[in-house]
């Protein structure tokens, strides 16, 4: 194949390169605002929330050994958890959103155990262990799943930034994309939380850690 016809043949390559992805050139489609948005939001709960389920259930562990509380009464820290709020032990309103977050993505990944067959009530001197598991797991939820929630959340701005700087062109400035990203985001998140993948779960994740 000589010079000329190789350079054709590869331009016509590129051309329906560029017909079957929409535009662009080998880096790929450039998608829109609100499919950059809508990507962002499915890496958050796919990535981010929907993994912290097998933490949080092994922190129920960690925390009933530290409190010495025998296995044998976790199913009754599950009830109080799931069925009995109203036993939880005082604790501060974010540690207790954080932890129904964190009950809630159990539930949301068929994690959540059978602790009815299994219930046993604890005897009264065992109460302040009880006590002691749910508050700290509360306060694991807010701190330390909270944490983990907010290094997702940066990592996943980084990671669609790029994406979202081509999708808004040379309208905005590179630097300020990952800004707008974010504030894309959390308005539409606000306004329309049923249009994105477990978008009632994630809203509530972005207002705790924000």
């Amino acid at each position: 194949m000589d010079t000329t016809k190789e350079a054709g043949f590869w331009d016509g390559l590129k051309r329906r390169w560029r017909k079957w992805r929409g535009k662009g050139d080998f880096e790929g489609p450039t998608l829109s605002e609100d499919q950059v948005v809508k990507r962002f939001a499915e890496d958050m709960v796919e990535g981010v929330l929907w993994p912290l389920s097998a933490p949080f259930m092994r922190q129920v562990v960690l925390e009933a050994n530290k409190a010495n509380l025998p296995h044998t009464y976790l199913p009754y820290v599950f009830w109080i958890l799931v069925e009995n709020r109203q036993r939880l032990p005082r604790m501060h309103p974010k540690e207790l959103e954080a932890l129904k977050i964190g009950l809630d993505i159990v539930k949301s990944q068929g994690d959540m155990p059978n602790y009815r067959p299994a219930l046993a009530i604890p005897p009264p001197e065992l109460e302040t262990a009880v006590d002691d598991v749910l508050s700290n797991l509360a306060r694991w939820s807010l701190v330390g799943m909270g944490s983990q929630m907010l290094k997702g959340y940066t990592e996943a701005l980084k990671k669609w930034t790029g994406q979202m700087a081509r999708a808004v062109g040379e309208s905005l400035p590179a630097d300020k994309a990952g800004m707008y990203l974010r504030m894309l985001f959390e308005t539409y998140l606000q306004k329309q939380p049923a249009h994105f993948l477990d978008g009632m779960l994630l809203e509530r994740a972005i207002k705790l850690i924000r």
